[in-house]
């Protein structure tokens, strides 16, 4: 998983164009909304990539992926991804883009779909 913290964060990843534009745009609306952005303070944006399971997002979450309490989930088409977040107070704010590929963990893509639905 990758983390984005800052519109810095986004050429060093090195991410396809469409994943950096999504990412660049959340980013832009995040520090847009709050005026004294603090990500330590009021939550990031995740990349899952085709490496991760739901083990090590359980490690980054605190829970497995099938016992998270989402506060939405979304799929956006222009951008193939899903979108779902985490809140883990009333500040703290985790963002989590999926892409919508073959690679997806079943566990993962299977919550999503009941999410969604």
């Amino acid at each position: 998983m990758l983390i984005f913290k800052h519109l810095d964060d986004i050429p060093k990843a090195r991410l396809p164009t469409h994943l950096a534009q999504y990412i660049s745009n959340l980013i832009t609306s995040i520090t847009a909304l709050l005026q004294h952005y603090n990500p330590e303070e009021d939550g990031h944006i995740v990349l899952i990539t085709s490496k991760d399971t739901d083990s090590n997002l359980c490690k980054m979450i605190g829970r497995g992926w099938s016992e998270s309490t989402f506060e939405a989930i979304s799929y956006n088409k222009e951008y193939n991804c899903y979108h779902a977040v985490i809140m883990n107070n009333n500040q703290f704010a985790v963002s989590i883009l999926i892409p919508r590929e073959a690679w997806l963990e079943s566990a993962i893509r299977d919550r999503i779909c009941r999410e969604i639905e």
